[in-house]
């Protein structure tokens, strides 16, 4: 029994691991799109 819950801790930390780099990825994406607008924005001011 012991031994099956240390793998289920195992997969709920890979799975956390993914999700956190799939928000910093996703963040990352957005603030670097919203750069690229603000940067058009100041150029046609």
């Amino acid at each position: 029994m012991s031994e099956y819950r240390r793998g289920d801790q195992e997969i709920i930390n890979f799975l956390k691991n993914l999700i956190s780099k799939k928000i910093r990825v996703c963040f990352i994406s957005s603030y670097w799109r919203l750069a690229l607008y603000m940067q058009q924005c100041s150029k046609t001011m």
